[in-house]
């Protein structure tokens, strides 16, 4: 197993070595979503900086368009499009101008040619030969191979084109006629603009003003940033953010989504008071009145590919006022503390808000609208996931890899000793992977409430979990029904439980790197080098106690292998006792199970505390 596993781990980690060298496939055209990591990083937006030269297009003008990192931030890979604002598809076409960059998706795209880190990047848009109104810049820039982020920005309005033609025959014909004139007019035109909205000042943030935002270093920048202020018995609100649809900021009793109050800010300038029930999109408390509870609405935008609004909010409603609710429960009163999300989408044709596209922002902690302070979005303590994390990390790092090593190396071990009537390797082996089914199970239960029940497969993370979770499940069942060792089919369970095991165990590594960069953890790049410092001290005490056995067996004098055959349990007669090596084989797994449990308590704490 050793040899095998050496194989595969080494592969794994040259493949994410190497996996965005030379940009990404054109499979990747329509949602511009790396096919490695963990999700889409939304707080790494703020990081980079997307700009074009111009902020209008004509049909064949050139539009040069530009990724940097904002101070020291590079980035490895990137893509870039332009499409229509709401659109999918890319319009017109791009060409690179430097040599670590390459066209992509039949040349309406460009993206990186090297892996080597990039300050900043610029490429060439050429307009389409006929207007196609609005467009909007996206660009997917990747930071490492788990950290990656799309962001939509910089749109770039169609210019108005008016044009006239005059038809053949407006010369003077012979006899002194004169033939007829017709003339043609075009005219382009784009959605009216929304209101300019001035940048939201931040820096009152903590003093005189409260701010819930992406990042304690943004201003104006902010991938999203809401702000208020006690004024009275009202509360006066400042909201703005990245989007082309809305954007919206929820006040839930908790850090689950449903069954909350949200305020949401169109792209169209529209503000409106609405409430989530569970999973489905928000609507208006009153229907005949968007602005239900809310005075000084204003919205518009205050960048380009940004939505900006501010209202007002009286903290308490009167018995009065929420009668003219569906419900008066959805009228949260604010005198009370609450959760924040910050959530942003699409809306349809008569300026409705839809479902969230995004995982939204989740406040660390309540947020007290009497008092001035700041908040961050993107920490909010989910303790079941959480949960769902330590248990599998404990699982694997902690009880799977010692149960396998044992199975492996130590059945000669102590075999003149029972424990619980067993040989002890066979009841530690036994006693830790039973262990290992059990959590799985647990941890498996754990994150689907988390989800509300739900699955989604659009990730590695899930996909490879739960092919772990199942082979996990799959080895006690065909332990049960094993055939007796003298069995003509004993032959099939060995190799099935050894497969069955190690295809478990190696793709465990996978899933806990990418787990760890879910948008629910997303820890920090700390905990990943110490899980890699896992991999590599098992991998190592792999070797050395392989080296070590093949050494002991070839130093026997009789040359009999002290190994047992593969799969053999507790019904096969010990050999005679050699103690040849027994003493080393012992400190050695002293020592695994030492140091794997400080490296296993490390990432259990910081998944459990992290970000607090």
């Amino acid at each position: 197993m050793s040899r095998l596993a050496l194989l595969v781990i080494l592969a794994c980690f040259w493949t994410a070595s190497w996996a965005f060298s030379t940009g990404p496939p054109d499979s990747i055209c329509t949602t511009m979503t790396p096919g490695h990591g963990a999700g889409d990083t939304s707080s790494l937006g703020s990081s980079y900086t997307v700009t074009t030269s111009a902020n209008q297009y004509s049909p064949g003008s050139k539009i040069t368009v530009t990724i940097s990192g904002n101070g020291a931030t590079n980035f490895k890979g990137f893509m870039i499009q332009v499409r229509t604002v709401g659109g999918t598809n890319a319009v017109g076409s791009i060409t690179t101008t430097a040599a670590n960059e390459r066209s992509a998706c039949s040349g309406a795209a460009a993206t990186h040619n090297t892996n080597a880190d990039k300050a900043s990047v610029s490429v060439d848009w050429t307009a389409p030969s006929t207007s196609v109104g609005d467009v909007q810049v996206w660009a997917t820039i990747v930071q490492t191979k788990l950290v990656w982020t799309t962001v939509k920005r910089s749109i770039i309005t169609a210019a108005s084109v008016t044009g006239g033609s005059t038809a053949p025959g407006g010369s003077t014909a012979a006899g002194g006629s004169t033939a007829s004139t017709t003339t043609t007019t075009t005219t382009t035109t784009t959605p009216p603009p929304i209101s300019s909205m001035k940048p939201i000042v931040t820096s009152a943030c903590g003093s005189t003003k409260s701010c819930f935002k992406n990042s304690i270093a943004c201003g104006t920048d902010c991938e999203y940033l809401l702000t208020w202020e006690p004024v009275g018995d009202e509360i006066q609100f400042e909201m703005s953010g990245i989007s082309d649809g809305y954007i919206a900021v929820g006040f839930s009793k908790d850090m689950q989504m449903g069954d909350d109050n949200v305020i949401a800010c169109t792209n169209r300038g529209t503000v409106s008071n609405n409430y989530q029930f569970n999973k489905a999109g928000p609507g208006p408390i009153d229907p005949n009145n968007l602005h239900f509870g809310l005075s000084s609405t204003a919205g518009g935008s205050d960048g380009p590919g940004r939505i900006s609004c501010s209202f007002s909010r009286k903290k308490s409603f009167s018995g009065a006022r929420k009668k003219r609710a569906r419900d008066a429960s959805q009228v949260f009163d604010l005198a009370n503390s609450y959760y924040l999300f910050f959530a942003r989408g699409p809306v349809d044709s008569n300026d409705n808000v839809q479902q969230h596209t995004n995982i939204p922002a989740v406040s660390a902690k309540q947020a007290d609208f009497s008092s001035n302070h700041q908040l961050l979005a993107g920490e909010a303590d989910r303790p079941l996931a959480k949960a769902h994390a330590c248990l599998m990390l404990i699982a694997w790092v902690g009880l799977a890899s010692t149960g396998i090593l044992m199975a492996r190396y130590y059945k000669p071990q102590w075999s003149s000793s029972k424990l619980c009537g067993e040989k002890v390797w066979f009841a530690v082996h036994r006693t830790l992977m039973i262990s290992v089914v059990l959590l799985n199970i647990i941890a498996l239960l754990l994150i689907l409430a988390e989800l509300n029940w739900t699955w989604s497969l659009q990730v590695a993370h899930p996909i490879i979990g739960i092919i772990v979770i199942g082979l996990a499940f799959v080895q006690p069942i065909m332990a049960f029904f094993r055939p007796h060792p003298d069995g003509k089919n004993r032959w099939i369970f060995n190799w099935a439980h050894w497969f069955v095991g190690t295809s478990a165990h190696i793709l465990s590594a996978p899933a806990i790197f990418l787990g760890m960069r879910t948008p629910r953890l997303y820890l920090p790049d700390y905990a990943l080098y110490i899980m890699i410092a896992f991999v590599v001290w098992h991998v190592f005490i792999d070797i050395i106690l392989e080296i070590y056995q093949c050494y002991v067996n070839y130093s026997k004098k009789k040359n009999r292998p002290e190994e047992y055959p593969m799969g053999i349990q507790k019904d096969v007669p010990a050999p005679p006792p050699d103690n040849r090596g027994h003493f080393l084989r012992q400190v050695i797994i002293v020592l695994y199970v030492i140091v794997t449990a400080g490296l296993l308590t490390a990432m259990v704490v910081i998944t459990a505390k992290y970000p607090n």
